[in-house]
């Protein structure tokens, strides 16, 4: 049977080993309910970038920014062009355009671009030729401007095939308007460009070219022409000397008269066609009413009011043996003993008399007979003096040197 001294040392024992356990207890309870300071360096380490508090600004929204191609269309003027697509100050822009570009020769089949930023129009460009834009700014203010990039001039060969109409053969071959202008008036007293250029004419000519990026875009001033059509040949050479074009013969291109009355049209009805009303005795040309009508030589008018049939008629009588006749016109410009010059405006093209359209009936008399005009044999010029001729020859002959050779020039001086 155990002793009391041996029973009282298993009570201390336990009793140690109970205090002991409740110690570590206690301890680690205290440990998970106290938490420790943390130090700077602490602090400064488990710090997170972006606070859940701190929120980042928002993203700007871009404009967005539309470019829409509209396409010119037969009928179509800038004013209404500019209305459809909702530009409200029409009447200011087309204002501020007009002092820098003509917007009745918008041409169709072109196109204009207009640039929207966020469903408002901001800018609208046209391009009247390659090397220009007209520019309209329409926000934050109105603001026109006509950029035009850089041209040069060179010396030039340029060779023309006609197979279709002069005028595409022209611009296919990057001559301008004007020039094409300039071209056919000064062949107006030998070939009517409108109605008497057949299909395999050829013109050869030596000029001063614009060049834009390597490309021809106009004529600044025509040289030498040559011609061939319906088997003759018309050459023509600008003799700056004495400021005019001369022929191969030194004869001046002007004649006492020009060949058509109007610059530029087709024949609708030609001379002697047999008609219900009778023998056909002048050239009817088919042009808009309102299209001006000039005499083709100096003279004096003998007849300005309406005349039956005719309607209204201007009568012109030249040196004599030849007068003219212009009829149906719309609108009378002389009066009955007015002297007039070649190229004088006499009227203007109409239908009034007995007319079924617009159009010009044209007519000539020699020796009070009625002829075709537009094969008549006119007279020329005066031709140069004996000097004058000298000169000439040598001039004309280094142009045409250079012209055989269809080769581009340096320079040419009279």
């Amino acid at each position: 049977m155990p002793t009391v001294s041996s029973r009282v040392w298993k009570i201390v024992v336990l009793s140690f080993i109970i205090v002991t356990i409740l110690v570590q207890l206690f301890l680690i309870l205290q440990q998970l309910l106290e938490k420790p300071e943390a130090s700077p360096e602490e602090v400064t380490e488990t710090v997170e970038p972006s606070s859940p508090l701190v929120q980042e600004p928002p993203a700007e929204i871009e404009p967005v920014t539309e470019k829409i191609k509209y396409k010119i269309k037969k009928g179509d003027t800038l004013s209404r062009i500019l209305v459809s697509i909702g530009v409200k100050n029409t009447n200011e822009v087309i204002k501020g355009i007009r002092e820098h570009f003509n917007p009745a020769f918008i041409k169709q089949g072109k196109e204009i671009e207009i640039t929207k930023v966020d469903n408002e129009i901001v800018t609208i460009t046209y391009k009247p030729e390659v090397y220009e834009t007209l520019k309209i700014t329409l926000v934050p203010q109105l603001q026109i401007e006509l950029e035009k990039d850089e041209l040069t001039v060179k010396s030039d060969f340029i060779e023309v095939e006609i197979s279709g109409t002069p005028w595409n053969a022209f611009r296919k071959q990057g001559i301008d308007a004007t020039s094409i202008f300039k071209i056919a008036k000064v062949f107006e007293h030998h070939v009517d460009f409108g109605t008497e250029i057949h299909a395999g004419a050829k013109l050869e000519i030596l000029a001063d070219s614009i060049i834009h990026q390597e490309q021809r875009v106009g004529i600044k001033k025509l040289r030498a022409i040559r011609l061939f059509n319906a088997n003759k040949e018309h050459t023509l050479v600008w003799y700056a000397k004495m400021e005019m074009w001369l022929d191969s013969s030194g004869r001046a291109v002007g004649r006492p008269f020009l060949r058509s009355p109007l610059e530029y049209k087709r024949i609708s009805s030609p001379y002697g066609v047999k008609r219900k009303r009778g023998y056909h005795g002048g050239v009817d040309f088919a042009a808009r009413t309102g299209t001006p009508v000039r005499t083709v030589a100096d003279g004096v008018v003998v007849l300005a009011r309406w005349n039956g049939g005719y309607g209204k008629q201007v009568q012109v009588q030249h040196v004599k043996p030849y007068l003219t006749s212009y009829a149906h016109l719309s609108k009378i410009k002389v009066k009955k003993g007015q002297k007039i010059k070649q190229g004088t405006i006499v009227g203007e093209v109409g239908s009034t008399g007995n007319s079924t359209g617009p159009h010009l009936h044209y007519e000539m008399k020699i020796n009070k007979k009625r002829v075709n005009p537009m094969i008549q044999k006119l007279p020329y010029a005066k031709v140069l003096t004996k000097k004058e001729q000298k000169d000439y020859v040598i001039f004309k002959d280094s142009v045409l040197q250079l012209l055989n050779s269809k080769t581009p020039f340096a320079a040419i001086s009279p």
